[in-house]
């Protein structure tokens, strides 16, 4: 009886796993609201915590009750499939599409979990020729400690404030993917500040490649250390947009179209990552232009996601101004200053880049506004 009851909740959570990877359309109007459907899905992930406990104790190698568990493996597996049909209730047009990939990541972590959970008793008791839950070598218990401490690991996680817990909206949703690309395009800002001030001048064979035949004392020529210079100026634009409009996303304006912004985000790093690339010696003007424009060209997408909303935002302050409890007009004059900072920013980085295209292909600089 036990060993079909674990065997049975491992296969849900693999149907539970697989639906998740292959979700069905999303269920009709009316949707419950966002908060409503992120209380529900923490609760249910308090249960399964709280299951696993009990599941644990009752298993435990000194004295296991693996017929007492079967109510806590039936609780278990209706836990699991209510926290599948909650994470699947995420509309990715009415919740936000980011909002929802988080929530399906997390809760696949949390039900692969306790897959693994139940899939170590079973190994166990296949191993040691005994029915579920009698866990008793050392090597059983520490392994299914550690199994059991994942998923406590997985919900507590989702459980902890903002911003490290699970999203609570799809602007913070959306705020978490931007700023887990923002530190490294910063680490590829700083990877060219050491391009400039590390030449060669101090190698002094410590690092062991010259003893292999595979070392190098090539240093960037005149021209391409002012040319590597020049595309640092740059790079500190792109990158202090990037670090400016995760603030811009701290309170989005209402119509920015959020979902829009991750992917935008990936592409505007991995374009950054191409023209670093291109920096390394001997470097070819050519393509470092290339990769200036590819770069440029992910500025502009920025700028015509992030413009509309603005000027949205503008109109919005101008229609109730009246209406607003502060007379001294602070929020009109807030906004007025983030979108100027913003039209600077974006003149600046076509400025160098324009400048930049002249020297590397001399010439035929493309149109930036």
């Amino acid at each position: 009886m036990a060993t079909l009851a674990f065997a049975s909740l491992s296969e849900s959570c693999s149907i539970a796993l697989a639906v998740l990877a292959s979700p069905p359309p999303p269920p009709p109007p009316p949707f419950p609201p966002t908060a409503t459907l992120h209380t529900d899905l923490l609760a249910l992930l308090s249960h399964i915590s709280h299951s696993t406990t009990k599941l644990a104790l009752l298993l435990n190698p000194s004295s296991p009750s693996p017929s007492a568990s079967l109510p806590v493996l039936s609780d278990l597996s209706n836990y699991l499939n209510s926290l599948t049909s909650c994470a699947l209730s995420f509309n990715p047009t009415f919740h936000g599409a980011t909002l929802r990939a988080e929530v399906v990541a997390r809760v696949n972590e949390v039900v692969g979990s306790v897959r693994a959970l139940i899939q170590t008793y079973l190994n166990i008791a296949q191993r040691d020729s005994r029915i579920p839950g009698t866990v008793r070598s050392e090597d059983g218990q520490e392994e299914y400690l550690r199994r059991t401490g994942t998923v406590y690991a997985l919900v507590d996680a989702a459980k902890e404030p903002s911003p490290k817990g699970l999203s609570r909206s799809n602007a913070e949703a959306v705020k978490r993917k931007w700023d887990e690309d923002r530190d490294t395009v910063q680490d590829g800002l700083k990877e060219v500040a050491e391009m400039i001030t590390d030449t060669g001048e101090d190698d002094d064979d410590e690092d062991g490649w010259d003893e292999l035949g595979l070392g190098s004392n090539e240093k960037p020529s005149p021209e391409e250390l002012e040319r590597t210079k020049k595309i640092h100026t740059l790079l500190k634009l792109t990158t202090l947009l990037h670090t400016r409009t995760s603030t811009l996303l701290s309170s989005p304006p209402p119509s920015l179209p959020l979902d829009s912004l991750p992917p935008l985000s990936t592409s505007y790093l991995t374009s950054s990552d191409d023209l670093i690339s291109t920096l390394y010696i001997p470097q070819h003007p050519p393509s470092i232009s290339t990769a200036v424009q590819e770069l440029v060209s992910r500025v502009r997408e920025l700028e015509s996601v992030l413009f509309p909303p603005l000027e949205e935002v503008r109109r919005l302050v101008d229609g109730v101004a009246a209406l607003s409890v502060d007379e001294s007009g602070k929020g009109k004059e807030k906004e007025a200053k983030e979108r100027k900072w913003f039209e600077l920013c974006f003149k600046q980085i076509y400025k160098v880049s324009d400048g930049l295209h002249e020297e590397l292909l001399g010439g035929d600089t493309p149109p930036t506004s």
